[in-house]
């Protein structure tokens, strides 16, 4: 089942009217699971390029598929969806969100970067996009913007004390998750006007914390190719 994943997706769909680009909806529904898959499907898109953007979440599917197999017991659901930051001639810029519940309090998010270049699929990297930011500025930038919300409590109950605990163990977790390592950065998106950087559920702060980004202002490279 896996490994048909990418013609499944491509070939069984639901084209959206009124909307640029268009996109295919793919639903599967088992004993053991729903599927939900949207993916953009552009008419200047070629079959080469459609199979790479299905081979983006393809992976993150099939673990899915797997785990709902060994996980009966529960009611087991995957929605994938998409939101298209830049899609131009020459490259595309956009952003899977791969949602899934396999029982317990939440479902969880994962975040899936889709930037490449539409005449070659070559994908980018925040080095060709942005090569004039080091990953120590990227790490800088993101605590002092993030740092504001995520780091002042505004728990009027704490106690003196328990608030600079807790501010203390909130500016950690932010450092540590916005620390100068590429895996770090590796979910952006980007357009004429800025490049934007997103920090998944846990990765900067608690849950209830959400999805976190940042802005970096200014057109990147990778926006620029001709």
């Amino acid at each position: 089942m896996p490994k048909a994943l990418p013609a499944l997706l491509i070939i069984v769909c639901i084209i959206c009217s009124g909307c640029m680009p268009h996109r295919t909806e793919t639903k599967v529904k088992t004993a053991t699971y729903t599927l939900t898959v949207r993916l953009p499907a552009h008419r200047s898109m070629t079959l080469p390029e459609r199979t790479y953007i299905a081979s983006i979440v393809s992976p993150s599917i099939a673990t899915f598929i797997k785990e709902a197999a060994q996980n009966i017991a529960t009611t087991n659901e995957c929605f994938v969806d998409y939101t298209i930051d830049s899609f131009t001639a020459t490259t595309a810029s956009v952003l899977f969100s791969v949602y899934t519940f396999n029982g317990g309090a939440h479902g969880n998010t994962q975040l899936i970067p889709c930037n490449y270049d539409r005449r070659t699929l070559h994908p980018f990297t925040l080095t060709d996009i942005a090569p004039s930011w080091s990953i120590q500025s990227l790490s800088a930038e993101a605590v002092r913007q993030l740092a504001p919300a995520l780091t002042i409590c505004t728990d009027k109950t704490m106690s003196t004390q328990d608030s600079k605990e807790w501010q203390h163990s909130s500016m950690r977790w932010l450092q540590e998750g916005a620390a100068p390592v590429t895996r770090n950065f590796e979910v952006f998106t980007f357009n004429q006007r800025r490049l934007r950087i997103y920090f998944e559920q846990y990765q900067v702060a608690c849950y209830a914390a959400g999805i976190r980004t940042i802005d970096i202002p200014g057109a990147p490279e990778g926006s620029r190719q001709k």
